[in-house]
């Protein structure tokens, strides 16, 4: 190139020559503009992708490479086809104010002497991680260590982040550990540099990173060593490599963001956002994707309309009747009253509806529950409340026949949020009058089909100094209409109970089930409306066995397989089988044994998945605290209805519980019935998909409990039980004692559909 000359490349080629220089100089007043007409057709209605400028002059080759590692926009080729959900095996971007991973399950929990707080990101993406430098960090307890090792292969690691202080030798950004493991931190002695090390050691670090400001970065470890080892990408362009062939090795430890597992006192000071890993090694075209075209955008997984009728019934809708003054927000702010959406994953219902629209005007906090779901008060089941204290949740499906972005508003007194397919569109959080602080929201419906959509609401319990009660409204439109019914499907519609997003869990311990037993006395698990139950039901009569869950067990183990296999007379250990060395508390038999599983399921894909409950006697399956297989009653095997479908929006841990009971039947020959329950997921057991809650399991409490529960000839309900017996018009209470109480106490039918425990 001759002094005094300009020279025009298009796709990495010179295209044009002309004499003369463009002075640049002052403010930059025009980007796009067209500099030679014969040339440069800038402006001609084209689109600009991504701009760049340099204070060199940079060689014909040097011009050519970055062109190659450039994403094609209008195709998705440059180097090689930009697609970055292939591989990607995590992604947490923090924006719900969460450690939870949005793709494997791979959700985290926060470790330090004081909570994690969260701020704003770089422009446009959304909330990020806030630590402080002394202890804090992410540990991701979710799915299995091993899956993100990488071992022997390839990956890729995304992130955003901000020094706030390199107060350390060694800084860790996020690693899986020391030696042949993955991990990105600030490399000791070298400065204010980063360094990258994934199953060889560290590269060079570059030039020093400035603080407190956002940088990209992306770290590659390329097995196959193509044309490098590890590199490590620093705001788009390579910042440092090795050579040399890696090879990934395992440890057997947790992914730490902001710590690294191997080595103490390596805690990040700053903030981190949108850390993404994938399986393979990413391409030039998708590193240059990664910083040019905004934060990955993870395909929702919806249901096609083929086969569904026109029409939909309406959405599932419950009802909570919680404490006086005890909800102040849906979301966990670190306050006690920040508990609506722990009444909706862990609590039973006090009542279930159909919800044929999702507009509910006029009421206040005394307005009985019925009356507030005005027509749809006619498909209420279950015991009254008012709506105030009130936490309600919708959920279902939405039709969407003319795909495109909707405007969502949740004008609501007091706080609603609104999720659609699994993606937060409105949050409307907290204790307010209508239409609140913040409405309003959109969705972009990319095609036809039937998006899963949650809803919940709380109204809290407001007076003036006059004695004049707050209102109770919820309204949410779509561009500003209201949803019309006919495009709200329930589970029963779809044949598949649309799991709610909020249930997603974060933390969990090892493989298996928390399990409780119990037992009656004789006959004493065959109540309800009849002899054969049901016992599992949120309907007054049907819900003792729900009740009965509220009380001390007699017994407790880890359940690790899910298939259980026996009579009425099993010992209770000859039941258990391997899993009998977990039991503690008093033994008993089958015969009027009920039980209860608790702890979280890994669902590795989002979509449809299949449960069948195969049990003698009945069995209820609940997951997000959603009935997904109602089995209930008095059969044998497999049972009158064993199998359910649920739709997850999103990959994840979600909370699962199964409720079983067994009789004690017998016939004229004096044999008795099986013991047996089975659980599959999509026709394999489903022990490989089970963990445990956080923490190990629960001790007997020996200083009260309920021993038995049964149904007297008159009505009455007999509770045997040791310590003080105590009542309450809702699972969760408050619990108040039953004056003059004694084992056994007679409990007259019309109390009957109270819930009890002894302490």
């Amino acid at each position: 190139m001759a002094a005094g000359e300009s020279h025009l490349y298009i796709d990495g080629a010179l295209s044009g020559t002309w004499a003369g220089n463009i002075p640049f100089s002052g403010d930059t007043k025009v980007m796009g503009a067209r500099l030679e007409q014969a040339t440069d057709h800038m402006g001609e209605g084209s689109v600009m992708h991504s701009w760049a400028t340099y204070s060199g002059l940079l060689t014909a080759a040097e011009i050519t490479s970055k062109f190659e590692a450039l994403p094609d926009v209008s195709t998705g080729g440059g180097d090689g086809e930009v697609d970055l959900l292939n591989g990607l095996v995590a992604l947490w971007n923090f924006d719900d104010g969460t450690f939870n991973d949005s793709v494997g399950g791979f959700n985290g929990e926060e470790r330090g002497s004081a909570p994690i707080g969260f701020t704003d990101g770089p422009g446009g993406y959304g909330s990020a991680l806030a630590l402080d430098g002394v202890d804090q960090f992410v540990e991701i307890t979710g799915g299995a260590a091993e899956d993100l090792t990488f071992e022997g292969g390839s990956m890729t690691l995304s992130a955003w982040f901000r020094v706030g202080a390199f107060d350390k030798g060694w800084q860790a950004l996020i690693a899986k550990g020391e030696g042949d493991r993955w991990r990105v931190h600030r490399r000791g002695g070298d400065g204010s540099g980063l360094a990258h090390a994934g199953g060889v050691g560290e590269g060079p670090a570059g030039a020093d990173i400035s603080l407190g400001e956002w940088h990209h970065l992306v770290a590659i470890t390329d097995g196959d060593a193509a044309e490098f080892g590890t590199r490590l990408y620093v705001d788009g362009e390579i910042y440092s490599e090795n050579a040399a062939t890696p090879s990934l090795g395992e440890n057997g430890k947790r992914v730490m963001i902001g710590g690294n597992p191997d080595t103490g006192n390596r805690t990040w000071n700053g903030d981190i956002d949108d850390i993404a890993l994938w399986d393979r090694a990413l391409s030039g075209a998708e590193v240059a994707s990664l910083l040019a075209d905004g934060p990955i955008t993870l395909k929702p997984t919806i249901l096609p309309l083929d086969g569904v009728a026109d029409a939909g019934s309406g959405l599932d809708g419950r009802y909570w009747q919680a404490e006086p003054k005890a909800v102040l927000n849906l979301q966990d702010k670190g306050e006690a009253t920040d508990i609506g959406l722990h009444i909706v994953n862990n609590y039973y219902p006090t009542g279930t509806f159909t919800a044929t629209g999702l507009d509910f005007q006029g009421g206040n906090d005394l307005t009985p529950i019925r009356e507030w779901l005005q027509g749809d008060g006619e498909s209420y089941v279950g015991a009254d409340g008012n709506m105030d204290d009130g936490v309600l949740s919708f959920t279902g499906y939405i039709r969407i026949d003319n795909p495109g972005e909707i405007a969502i508003r949740s004008a609501s007194d007091d706080g609603s949020i609104v999720w659609i397919a699994g993606q937060k569109v409105v949050d409307n959080d907290g204790s307010h009058g209508a239409p609140g602080p913040s409405p309003d929201g959109s969705y972009n419906f990319e095609e036809a089909g039937l998006y899963p959509i949650e809803v919940a609401y709380f109204n809290g319990d407001w007076t003036n100094d006059a004695g004049e009660h707050g209102g109770a409204n919820l309204g949410i439109t779509a561009n500003g209409d209201p949803i019309p019914g006919a495009i709200l499907y329930s589970a029963s519609d779809i044949g598949a109970t649309a799991i709610a997003a909020s249930s997603i869990a974060a933390a969990a311990g090892d493989a298996g089930l928390h399990a409780a037993y119990w037992t009656t006395e004789p006959k004493g698990a065959q109540f309800g409306e009849d002899s054969q139950g049901p016992i599992f039901q949120n309907v007054q009569g049907d819900d003792h066995g729900l009740a009965l869950f509220g009380t001390e067990p007699q017994g407790r183990f880890v359940a690790t397989t899910m298939t259980y296999t026996g009579n009425d007379l099993t010992p209770i250990l000859e039941w258990l089988g391997d899993d009998s060395g977990s039991f503690i508390g008093t033994e008993g038999n089958l015969d009027d044994g009920i039980f209860q599983f608790t702890g979280l399921l890994n669902v590795a894909e989002a979509g449809q998945h299949s449960f069948r409950s195969s049990s003698d006697d009945g069995s209820v399956v609940r997951i997000g605290n959603q009935i997904v297989v109602n089995n209930d009653g008095g059969h044998g095997s497999p049972g009158p209805a064993p199998d359910g479908n649920a739709f997850f929006p999103v990959a994840g841990l979600y909370p699962i519980e199964v409720a079983y009971f067994n009789g004690d039947w017998t016939n004229d020959d004096g044999d008795h019935g099986g013991a047996n329950i089975e659980l599959t997921m999509n026709g394999e057991s489903i022990a490989g998909h089970l963990l445990q809650p956080a923490g190990g399991l629960p001790p007997i409490v020996a200083s009260g409990g309920v021993s038995s529960i049964s149904l007297a000839d008159d009505g009455h309900v007999v509770i045997e039980f040791t310590g003080s017996l105590m009542s309450a018009d809702n699972v969760g209470g408050p619990y108040t004692a039953v004056e003059g109480a004694t084992s056994p106490a007679m409990i007259a039918p019309d109390k009957a559909a109270q819930f009890y425990k002894a302490e």
